[in-house]
């Protein structure tokens, strides 16, 4: 009876344990997905897009190149508001851009 009662004690114990180390694994993943709105427009920026080209054949460009941005200085991103490492406007009223902009981890 004493060996059954322990068993359980041990399964309950290595049950616990496993959890909480699932749940310091989610934690973990959640923390390195979590990007910033810079690194998230970023990636956005690097999207590529169909364009002419001086030659007028169709070529794929990039949207900070399409737009005339350095990707990595964001002062020359018109049109973007960024204020203490957040994007707080983006203000793009002539611009005909497609794609996809992740803002899940935006804070408002």
């Amino acid at each position: 009876m004493f060996t059954m009662k322990r068993r359980s004690v041990v399964n309950w114990l290595i049950a616990f344990v496993l959890f909480l180390l699932m749940g310091m694994g989610q934690t973990v993943v959640a923390q390195a997905n979590e990007k910033s709105d810079v690194e998230s427009f970023q990636e956005f920026l690097r999207q590529e897009r169909k364009a002419y080209n001086e030659d007028f054949e169709i070529v794929d460009v990039p949207v900070y190149e399409l737009l005339e941005w350095d990707i990595e200085d964001t002062s020359t991103w018109d049109g973007i508001t960024i204020v203490d490492e957040r994007i707080t406007e983006i203000d793009f009223p002539l611009a005909s851009l497609g794609g996809t902009l992740d803002l899940i981890n935006w804070k408002c």
